[in-house]
């Protein structure tokens, strides 16, 4: 299960055992390849994004329109988190 990487997440704490077979089961797995967005700035997101492997750059556009790498996010991350609870667009690009 895409969960039992996250067993010691915040984002899980508190959760049953039947919980986690519930939230487990609306997950929707997806592969990115090298430099394939997972979201773009402006956008409308997938929504809660958890990462369980692999890493994502989080890259913002400049004034001179070259993006920036705002941080570097590793596996058990979750992402998109600020844009799923306010329904707002992605403030910056994040790119697998």
């Amino acid at each position: 299960m895409i969960l039992d990487s996250f067993s010691d997440h915040p984002v899980v704490d508190g959760f049953e055992a039947a919980d986690l077979e519930s939230f487990g089961s609306v997950l929707n797995p997806i592969e990115l390849a090298a430099e394939e967005s997972i979201f773009d700035e402006g956008m409308a997101t997938r929504g809660l994004v958890l990462l369980s492997q692999g890493v994502v750059e989080v890259r913002k556009q400049t004034d001179s329109g070259r993006p920036h790498v705002i941080t570097t996010l590793n596996a058990q991350t979750v992402l998109g988190e600020i844009e799923f609870m306010s329904g707002a667009t992605a403030s910056a690009r994040g790119v697998a």
